[in-house]
């Protein structure tokens, strides 16, 4: 099963940032979430391959009844596929924490530097009105030799 450019974008993300993502496919953790409400879970279109693949991890296990000797078409949940539905609910709760942790702390960030850029116009605009005053430069003018000076200053604080 491929996944989406959204879900593959999401999921590169998260290994970026370090995350391990679950261990069970998309369809395996619905057939899971299903199961787990107590629906008897066939293995016949779209959940053929992920019943299959969670009878054999031991996550479903079918149960003979008088219509199905073999219990193929009868499969429920089993303990350890409740415990692995959990560690991949935690995992996927995990993964999405740290992402909007990291995003949110990237918004902060930004807004931030806006703030400062902000600041820091707000007195360039105020000390080219000074200058303008000492010079009767015009406001243009101005305000270009205290750009000049402020990227001087920068230079010799070494972010030049």
């Amino acid at each position: 099963m491929s996944l989406s450019r959204e879900d593959q974008a999401l999921l590169n993300a998260f290994e970026a940032d370090g995350v391990v993502m679950p261990a069970l496919t998309q369809d395996e953790i619905a057939v899971l979430m299903i199961a787990a409400e107590g629906e008897p879970m066939m293995p016949i279109g779209r959940w053929e391959k992920p019943v299959e693949a969670l009878v054999s991890k031991g996550f479903l296990k079918g149960h003979p009844s008088a219509q199905d000797p073999t219990g193929r078409h009868n499969c429920y949940i089993t303990d350890a596929g409740r415990q692995a539905l959990q560690s991949e609910e935690a995992e996927t709760d995990k993964a999405l924490a740290a992402t909007l942790n990291k995003f949110g702390a990237r918004a902060t960030a930004q807004k931030q530097m806006i703030d400062e850029v902000t600041k820091a116009a707000e007195s360039l605009a105020r000390a080219a009105v000074i200058a303008k005053a000492a010079t009767d430069d015009s406001l243009n003018q101005a305000m270009k030799n205290c750009l000049n000076l402020l990227k001087q200053k920068l230079n010799e604080m070494g972010y030049g």
